[in-house]
């Protein structure tokens, strides 16, 4: 298993390729048009230097540097028509590796089948009524957070028919009005791991995601697939990762951190309303952890799918 620091540095240099981080960073303001990134990219060149020496550990705060920097390298793209968009990335102009970014276009093309099985779960009433996201596990069963159903119920966790709707595509720039589908009744809860049923009403079928319950390779390249909304505890540069744009399906590339027990950990750029988002492998689409914790700049966490698929199977 390798330490942290390891972990970092491969991060990292998968990151930022054969680039300074001044040069990448650079990048990506010319991509995004960030017009002020926070300082800190001579801090993080400063940890990249010491790692790659190997003869001197970085402090605390040139390690935060680094992991600061190859977080606002994780785009969200939009979903649109039905289909996650590319990378906002051309040759010679991204620090994206053309792997990544052949994996992401590999992905685009195996998740469409499922990405309106992926939906946004809102109240019916009361202020801000967009809580969360969930996915279909069975044909009329949505699998979220258990604190989402918690938002939803405000704290009862128990739903009666038409509390909440879950909105399969509420995309950007997509047709309206958007169908919503009725909640009608929380199915189950896990009594520790944060993880929830719902129980919907479909007009249709949909496929179902499928779990991936294998041990995971280090360094897996992962996607989201949720509904990020603006959330005044991240950093105002977010803005010009996502534009204004909240609210909306979007998908999100990283890679994991690590797996531990119960629980993996990843990067991918989460905000709230990811929260009930499946982390899935790029490379099968299918789904390796449920989300259900971070913040932007810092480490994210998901229930592992071997927990996630047993309960979702003692309820089907």
């Amino acid at each position: 298993m390798p330490t942290s620091d390891e972990n970092l540095f491969g991060r990292a240099e998968r990151t930022f390729g054969q680039l300074r981080v001044d040069e990448a960073v650079a990048k990506v303001r010319a991509i995004v048009g960030l017009p002020k990134v926070p300082d800190g990219e001579k801090l993080a060149q400063s940890a990249l230097d010491k790692l790659r020496a190997g003869r001197m550990r970085p402090s605390a705060e040139e390690l935060a540097a680094l992991e600061f920097v190859i977080r606002m390298m994780r785009p969200a793209p939009l979903s649109k028509q039905g289909r996650l968009q590319p990378l906002p990335a051309k040759q010679g102009s991204s620090v994206y590796q053309p792997e990544v970014s052949g994996a992401w276009d590999r992905f685009c093309e195996k998740s469409a089948r499922i990405l309106y099985s992926v939906g946004r779960l809102d109240r019916t009433a009361g202020p801000n009524p967009h809580i969360g996201t969930g996915f279909l596990v069975a044909p009329d069963l949505v699998l979220t957070n258990h604190h989402v159903v918690s938002a939803l119920s405000h704290g009862a966790d128990e739903l009666d028919s038409g509390m909440a709707v879950i909105r399969f595509y509420q995309e950007f720039e997509g047709p309206e009005p958007v169908p919503e589908c009725k909640v009608l009744k929380v199915e189950a809860i896990h009594p520790t791991l944060d993880m929830a049923l719902v129980r919907v009403e479909l007009p249709d079928t949909r496929p179902v995601l499928e779990f991936n319950t294998a041990a995971l390779p280090a360094h897996l390249v992962v996607g989201t697939i949720g509904y990020p909304y603006q959330d005044s505890r991240n950093p105002l540069f977010v803005e010009a990762i996502y534009q204004g744009q909240y609210g909306v399906k979007r998908g999100a590339v990283g890679e994991l951190i690590s797996a531990q027990g119960q629980m993996i950990y990843h990067d991918c750029s989460t905000l709230g309303g990811n929260s009930g988002s499946p982390v899935m492998a790029l490379d099968t689409a299918t789904v390796v952890g449920l989300h259900f914790t971070g913040d932007f700049m810092y480490r994210n966490g998901a229930v592992a799918a071997a927990d996630v698929a047993e309960f979702v199977a003692a309820h089907t």
